[in-house]
C-alpha cells in the first residue's frame, strides 16, 4: 500500500492511499493552507512515486500540480476626444497557472481538466491491493 506525506511547516503527517483518501481535500490544503510545503507519495519499497516538490522530481516521478483561477485587472488610462478627460478603463483577465484567458468559462474549464487529471492520477495510486 502507498504512503502519502503531507508537510506542513512544523509538523508531517501520513495518509494510507486507500479508498478512504479524499484528493479533493488534499488540494483543499495546497490551496487554502498558507503553512503547507509539500505532499509526496511513497510505495512499500520507499520510492517516491508523486511528489508537489519540483526538487524532489526525478524519473518515474510524477509532479502533482493544482490550480485555481485567479482574477487579473489591467487598468490603464484612455483619452477621452469628447471630453477631453483621461478616464480610466480595467481590463479583466482570468489567470489559471500563468495563463491568461479572456473569459471565465476558458479559464474554469481548463483548470477543471487539469485538476481531474491530476485527481485521476491520485486515483491510481490509491488502488487497494487485494
Amino acid at each position: 500500500m502507498n504512503l502519502g506525506f503531507l508537510t506542513l511547516e512544523n509538523s508531517t503527517e501520513q495518509f494510507f492511499m486507500n479508498a478512504k483518501f479524499n484528493p479533493r481535500e488534499l488540494f483543499k490544503v495546497i490551496h487554502e493552507y498558507a503553512v503547507f510545503v509539500r505532499f509526496e507519495v511513497f510505495d512499500e519499497k520507499g520510492t517516491l512515486l508523486l511528489s508537489t516538490d519540483l526538487t524532489r522530481l526525478a524519473d518515474g516521478v510524477h509532479l502533482l500540480r493544482s490550480v485555481v483561477v485567479e482574477r487579473k485587472e489591467i487598468s490603464n488610462l484612455q483619452f477621452c476626444e469628447r471630453f477631453g478627460l483621461l478616464l480610466p478603463k480595467n481590463k479583466v483577465h482570468w489567470e489559471v497557472d500563468g495563463l491568461p484567458f479572456p473569459l471565465k468559462k476558458d479559464a474554469v474549464a481548463y483548470a477543471k481538466a487539469i485538476n481531474e487529471h491530476m485527481q485521476s492520477l491520485l486515483n491510481a495510486l490509491c488502488q487497494i491491493d487485494h
